[in-house]
């Protein structure tokens, strides 16, 4: 008998397997980066069907087999974004962590970075999705050790929520931050 493990987790995108098959590429909160098989999610008749897509944020259900994690259930946390810049900026950085994270292994800092994204997103304020991007990719970044000091950001820009003065601070200095970031991932070699 195997062992269901239920964990917040991020759908970085998916790969469809076999005849109705689906592998998802999910970033969660007690183990990093997963690969997962929802059999059968194609097929009209599955439950999981309308559940699982790209940049979901969920609660998932998952049963590690002999060679790859299966999913058994997933329930969505949030709804899609209102807006439609801030969807396309939340599946940019997804893509971003999907393309640095490699294998399993938790990484709290940028969890919960991810999650800071998330609840600014659902706040509702009229933010520029640029700003909130901008932020996110820095933290990303550096939870991630590909980024260090940035000129005189305070500490506190790089945990927590995304409050209204990160996001002011962002705005004011928006190219040293957009040089940084540019930086980094010049230095990533992706």
């Amino acid at each position: 008998m195997y062992s269901v493990y239920t964990t917040k987790g991020f759908v970085l995108g998916s790969v469809e397997s076999g005849e109705a098959n689906r592998i998802y590429f999910i970033y969660t909160e007690d183990f990093g980066l997963v690969r997962a098989s929802a059999q059968g999610i194609r097929l009209e008749k599955s439950k999981l069907r309308y559940g699982i897509d790209t940049s979901v944020y969920g609660l998932f259900s998952i049963v590690r087999g002999k060679e790859v994690w299966r999913i058994v259930g997933c329930e969505r946390l949030t709804p899609v974004p209102h807006r439609i810049e801030l969807s396309r900026a939340l599946s940019r950085v997804l893509y971003l962590v999907k393309r640095l994270v490699h294998g399993e292994g938790s990484n709290p800092d940028l969890f919960s970075t991810l999650c800071a994204m998330i609840e600014r997103i659902e706040s509702q304020k009229n933010d520029d999705a640029t700003l909130i991007e901008l932020v996110t990719v820095l933290r990303v970044l550096r939870s991630l050790g590909y980024m260090g000091e940035i000129g005189d950001a305070p500490q506190a820009f790089f945990s927590g929520s995304l409050t209204d003065e990160m996001i002011e601070y962002a705005h004011a200095h928006r190219q040293l931050l957009m040089r940084s970031v540019n930086e980094a991932i010049d230095k990533s070699q992706l």
